[in-house]
């Protein structure tokens, strides 16, 4: 690569970084102390569920922390086909911020890498 080159999204990327598809793959950072965090460990497992679901998701989507209404509601399959609960446990924890659109992971960027630094 020459010293005008723009380095490729790709470049420096280890054989790890790949899925099975050969795809650039993300990763969700999670501390190793997540389940005594003392917000996550007032919630139910439905909730704690949701909750690395949506950091998955924004992650996968590169949206800086949002989940939009019909994701957040749509994840049935971690709230016994209810989301509506876990969703309030935790906007009531501060884990998510609504926005009226949907919501916001707080504090998403503090930990997780934005967009504009991935691509």
């Amino acid at each position: 690569m020459g010293t005008n080159a723009t380095p490729s999204r790709n470049e420096g990327k280890s054989f790890a970084d790949y899925g099975r598809a050969g795809t650039l793959m993300g990763w969700v950072k999670l501390d190793d102390g997540i389940s005594e965090h003392p917000k996550l460990a007032r919630v139910s497992n439905d909730a704690f569920a949701l909750y690395v679901a949506g950091l998955a998701y924004c992650n996968r989507n590169l949206t800086d922390g949002f989940i939009p209404s019909h994701v957040g509601l749509g994840q049935l399959r971690y709230c016994d086909g209810n989301a509506v609960p876990a969703i309030t446990e935790l906007e009531d924890v501060g884990l998510w911020d609504q926005n009226g659109a949907g919501w916001h992971v707080h504090d998403y960027l503090e930990w997780q890498s934005s967009k504009a630094l991935i691509l």
